[in-house]
């Protein structure tokens, strides 16, 4: 935990950044900033575009426990090194990785979804990974089905701290809302009987069951009807000077590798297939059978 010197290092830099927002943050800074608990990776030499990439630890996509780090971070290093930068990948927790790339510590956040809010401060990228928000139950439960939120009528639903579920998912009092940390609580707690259902990203349910609970896969199962639909992308602080050439940078790399069969190539690696997406209108990466559960661990 930073030190209390370390915490009011930081937030006399946030406030002096108030005032320049388009400054990007000198050496000394940073190591101030890195002393609070930072884990910025050094860059190899001059003369080269480097660019900083931030994310957050969220397997299968970003982790550096995973092989090229995650599906994401794969997709998005390829993309940057082909628009000619050097990147350095930095894990850091949710709220320091955007705080981080807002005031300048870092370049580009590697994986957010957009919102209107977010909008304001960040330019956004097109998207590079489409994902779909689905609810799981046990198998058992034969009268559970989603088709509307009317079906959860009486229900009790696991969901997530924090997470960007709709407002309408939010707000709505026809079912029980019990909130936890993680996607593995939820999980669990579902194979135990204690919620009737949870819901997440389906490449991320299939994640936790395979490496967690791979005795439970036979007894669950993934509702057809998506909850909600999402897209991936990188952004970059409107107040970085470059925001605009680093996202027009990487929407052309990653429209020539679509057009190339990298970005194929890359989704089949992590055991995705690929489908055309009409709410898209490019090609996204589904898991396989995902109502079965089978698919989408990386190799």
């Amino acid at each position: 935990m930073p030190s209390a010197t370390g915490m009011f290092v930081l937030l006399c830099l946030v406030f002096v950044l108030a005032g320049n927002p388009g400054r990007l943050l000198a050496a000394g800074e940073k190591a101030a900033w890195s002393e609070a608990g930072s884990q910025i990776q050094p860059l190899p030499g001059d003369g080269v575009q480097k660019i900083r990439v931030v994310a957050t630890e969220e397997p299968p996509y970003m982790s550096p426990a995973l092989p090229g780090q995650g599906l994401s971070a794969t997709i998005v290093r390829t993309v940057l090194e082909r628009a000619g930068f050097v990147v350095a990948l930095a894990f850091e927790r949710w709220s320091r990785a955007y705080e981080g790339a807002e005031i300048g510590v870092y370049d580009v956040v590697g994986s957010i979804w957009r919102t209107e809010k977010r909008a304001q401060n960040f330019l956004f990228s097109v998207p590079y990974l489409h994902h779909e928000i689905k609810f799981i139950k046990l198998r058992s439960s034969r009268d559970i089905q989603f088709d509307s939120l009317d079906d959860l009528d009486g229900l009790i639903v696991g969901t997530l701290k924090d997470y960007a579920y709709d407002n309408g998912f939010l707000r709505s009092r026809k079912f029980i809302r019990l909130p936890q940390n993680h996607l593995l609580q939820n999980l669990l707690k579902l194979s135990r009987g204690e919620i009737d259902l949870t819901l997440g990203e389906v490449r991320k349910i299939g994640y936790e069951l395979k490496k967690f609970m791979k005795g439970s896969i036979g007894s669950m199962e993934i509702l057809a009807k998506p909850l909600a639909s999402r897209t991936t992308h990188i952004a970059v602080s409107r107040s970085h000077p470059r925001h605009k050439e680093i996202i027009g940078a990487f929407n052309q790399a990653l429209s020539t590798m679509r057009e190339d069969g990298t970005y194929d190539r890359i989704l089949t690696a992590f055991g995705y297939s690929v489908a055309r997406s009409a709410s898209v209108g490019w090609p996204a990466a589904v898991v396989n059978a995902s109502t079965s559960l089978s698919g989408g661990e990386p190799p």
